[in-house]
């Protein structure tokens, strides 16, 4: 997990374009400090991917954890 105010931290759209690790990028539509449009630019799927597929393990995955840490 990482801060999602990339540009504070000294990073820039170039420093993000030589990323070559896998990286999960979330933000939520109403995000008012990384809202989405933001993000866009750094999320490039790879082959294969399957967007949906991920949309629901990382809905899954905050949900266990919100149910796991606060009696959900």
């Amino acid at each position: 997990m990482a801060p999602g105010d990339a540009q504070g931290f000294g990073v820039d759209a170039a420093e993000l374009a030589r990323m070559t690790i896998p990286a999960c990028i979330t933000v939520g539509e109403g995000d008012k400090v990384t809202p989405p449009e933001d993000t866009a630019e750094a999320c490039m799927d790879a082959a294969g991917v399957d967007r949906a597929a991920l949309h629901r393990y990382v809905g899954d995955a905050a949900r266990r954890f919100l149910d796991a840490h606060f009696g959900g």
